[in-house]
């Protein structure tokens, strides 16, 4: 039977170099509330939070979209990059969360977390409200208690624990205002006084210590299509206006990129947030596809610009979340295509991506792109057979026991397999004449055949 193969391609941007920064030191990510991108900005009561659009160290984004209504969901898909099922304000029945999510990644690589929110009563705290705080607006919590991809309850932090020594701060962290000074309850001008007063002098030491501030809105007031006021500030970041469109996914993609995680949930189908960093990776993807190719899979690129580029480490997975690294590919010039042929593919879907490093140490990240093989197929020839017979698959299996029995179910002949292979010999001397059932059994899939035997 003839192998299928679906081929699932993504393309990168055509003409769009991909954009690596310098890691920055620390991340202060800090969400509102309720508010559409054109009520902050036409604010005459906001005015500081209006100057970050023409700061010369902000990123300005006039196409900012939240993912959905109401507001929980919309944190929970920033921090994972799925709503958990979560569709509601109410705290989620089935917890604690498990799936990857960004605090979890940064501490699984050697980088620290902590969130900050106004008004919580104690560190670790897991009520659904206290005064004016609410659990709704601080996803991290949803993860406390496991061991697989969990945040530590000493990591959810009072807002009073915020340091004035910014250099103590953590690799990344999130700053959640309560309810009155978010503009859930209170007003934008009441957020923007509370924004000033406790924010500003770290805005400024951003722009001069390699590090960034974001502000984003969790979702707007239902009247302007999600779109929602964002900003990003930081010493390498080109001040301006940009109308690329983007979503919170993009945020969560780009922060992964920044730090090497893998990506969580639907960030992995988002792009990174481009032409806003004064750094970049002087390497141009134009395109990059993944196919089949008899029995190994074919990971193929082409570059433009590649300007003090020093090589590719292509890397698989199994789940486009966790990669490893599999080769290298020296660059060579510019305008340039390149290959890669993985002669040991994932038994399903393997995902692969390209890590480009220029010749000072930077990297960043390619798209992923993946190859899914639909279904292993057996075969025996020959068949009829007489003495001996082979069993193939058009995918290798591990470790698997081949039984031979009659129509009527009695076990005539049974054999183990060890190791990776795609092919296997059977010894049918004892075997009569007639039809018989072949099943292959490995630790995850039946194989069935039928075998005539013909002396």
């Amino acid at each position: 039977m003839k192998q299928i193969f679906t081929l699932l391609t993504c393309l990168l941007l055509i003409n769009v170099s991909s954009e690596a920064q310098k890691r920055p030191d620390h991340v202060v990510i800090l969400i509102l509330e309720n508010h559409s991108y054109q009520e902050i900005r036409d604010s005459i009561k906001a005015p500081f939070i209006n100057s970050l659009l023409v700061d010369s160290f902000g990123a300005a984004f006039t196409k900012s979209f939240a993912l959905t209504h109401p507001s929980q969901p919309n944190y929970i898909m920033f921090f994972s990059g799925s709503n958990q099922g979560i569709t509601d304000d109410y705290v989620p029945t089935k917890l604690p969360f498990t799936a990857p999510n960004l605090g979890a990644s940064l501490l699984q690589k050697g980088f620290t977390f902590v969130a900050y929110s106004e008004t919580l009563p104690s560190v670790g705290y897991t009520g659904a409200t206290y005064g004016a705080y609410a659990r709704k607006h601080c996803p991290w919590v949803n993860w406390q208690g496991t061991s697989t991809n969990g945040i530590p309850s000493n990591l959810n932090q009072p807002f009073t624990a915020f340091p004035t020594d910014f250099t103590k701060l953590p690799t990344l962290s999130f700053v959640i205002p309560n309810l009155l000074n978010d503009m859930h309850d209170g007003t934008v001008g009441q957020a923007d006084t509370w924004i000033k007063t406790n924010l500003n002098k770290y805005i400024n030491w951003c722009k001069a210590n390699n590090s960034l501030f974001i502000l984003t809105v969790d979702e707007d007031d239902k009247t302007a299509g999600n779109q929602i006021y964002s900003v990003i500030l930081g010493q390498d970041i080109k001040g301006g206006t940009y109308s690329q469109p983007i979503t919170h996914y993009n945020f969560l993609r780009t922060l992964e990129d920044l730090y090497g995680l893998p990506y969580a949930g639907a960030s992995k189908d988002s792009s990174d947030i481009v032409g806003i960093w004064k750094t970049t990776l002087p390497i141009q993807i134009n395109s990059i596809s993944a196919s089949r190719v008899g029995n190994s899979n074919l990971v193929s690129w082409a570059c433009g610009t590649e300007t003090n580029g020093a090589y590719f480490e292509v890397q698989s997975s199994t789940d486009g979340r966790i990669f490893a690294a599999i080769g290298k590919v020296t660059i060579t010039g510019s305008n340039s295509r390149y290959s890669f042929s993985d002669s040991k593919p994932m038994a399903a879907t393997t995902y692969y991506r390209l890590k480009m490093i220029d010749k000072n140490g930077a990297a960043t990240y390619s798209n992923v792109v993946n190859v899914k093989a639909i279904g292993n197929t057996l075969t025996i020839s020959p068949n009829p057979a007489k003495s001996f017979a082979s069993i193939s698959f058009n995918q290798p299996i591990g470790d698997a026991t081949i039984t031979i029995t009659n129509l009527n179910g009695k076990t005539l002949l049974e054999q183990s397999l060890k190791g990776t292979r795609n092919n296997y010999a059977i010894n049918t001397q004892s075997l009569s004449n007639g039809m018989y059932v072949v099943n292959v059994k490995t630790n995850t899939e039946t194989y069935t055949k039928k075998l005539l035997i013909n002396k």
